[in-house]
């Protein structure tokens, strides 16, 4: 059963800033709330699976695209509210079934967003710690590529790719740390440098903090077949392969592509915004 009744435009933008789409059931737009529902999580997937994200430019354009979309709906179902003022009511637009579908739509987009590392191939974080300074610096927030070595025929991680790794031993930590050594290869420190293959490699990301106690490893490593050496950049301050050793490839989830955010210890580092990882 549908009556006729008069729309509140204030409750229908208040509806749709809460959940864009919202606002449009509200008004019985069914056809264009589904679309308005739909549109973020399948721009966000096109984004992350296209590796739009993953450069300063493209990242800016899909958030501002984001943003005016969210505020151009609530304009239309301001406009659509006002135009428009007596609206068929059935089921849908009663509160409690608003209110269900609100926090169901909500409660899906936060699933979604969850797992976007399945779903839409990139994954977000916050660095924590100094392991990797200075390429990485406590308060970075940095977007990866959970895709990057998992498509057919790409290339598999490379030595100086930045990476975001499961510990081998505890499988909810994630660390991240820089492929050093590749699969059979021998892996050595001296002075301070790298050595693979009894040969010294540029190193030029190694930071050395002498505020902490040099980590000296004598050890040799062997990368057994489908693994890989990592460290940190800051060597005295790193969790790394000289802990636990060679990390097995599918334990690597992501390559780390691009600094999105960054706040020091009491302002914004504008000048980190969208700085590429390398």
């Amino acid at each position: 059963m549908t009556t006729d009744y008069k729309s509140r435009p204030w409750l229908a933008v208040l509806l749709n800033l809460f959940m864009p789409g919202l606002g449009l059931v509200y008004l019985n737009r069914l056809a264009l709330a589904a679309a308005t529902i739909l549109f973020f999580p399948l721009l966000l997937l096109i984004a992350g699976r296209a590796g739009l994200v993953f450069s300063a430019l493209g990242f800016l354009l899909v958030t501002l695209l984001l943003t005016c979309f969210w505020l151009a709906s609530a304009i239309v179902v301001f406009r659509l509210a006002r135009r428009h003022p007596l609206a068929s009511r059935g089921w849908l637009q009663r509160w409690y079934v608003l209110l269900a579908i609100g926090i169901g739509a909500y409660a899906a987009l936060q699933f979604c967003i969850s797992f976007r590392g399945v779903l839409f191939g990139y994954d977000i974080f916050n660095m924590p710690a100094s392991s990797m300074e200075t390429t990485l610096l406590v308060g970075d927030d940095f977007i990866a590529n959970t895709l990057a070595y998992s498509r057919s025929g790409g290339q598999g991680p490379q030595r100086g790719d930045v990476v975001v790794l499961q510990n081998p031993v505890k499988a909810k930590l994630k660390y991240v740390e820089r492929i050093m050594g590749l699969p059979g290869e021998q892996v050595s420190m001296r002075d301070g440098r790298v050595l693979i293959n009894g040969k010294a490699i540029a190193d030029e990301h190694a930071f050395h903090d002498l505020s902490k106690p040099e980590q000296v490893s004598n050890q040799q490593f062997t990368v057994p077949p489908d693994s890989y050496f990592v460290l940190g950049d800051n060597r005295n301050a790193s969790l790394d392969s000289r802990h636990f050793g060679p990390v097995p490839a599918e334990k690597i989830y992501a390559r780390v592509e691009l600094v999105w955010f960054s706040y020091g210890v009491s302002s914004v580092r504008w000048d980190r915004l969208g700085l590429a990882v390398k």
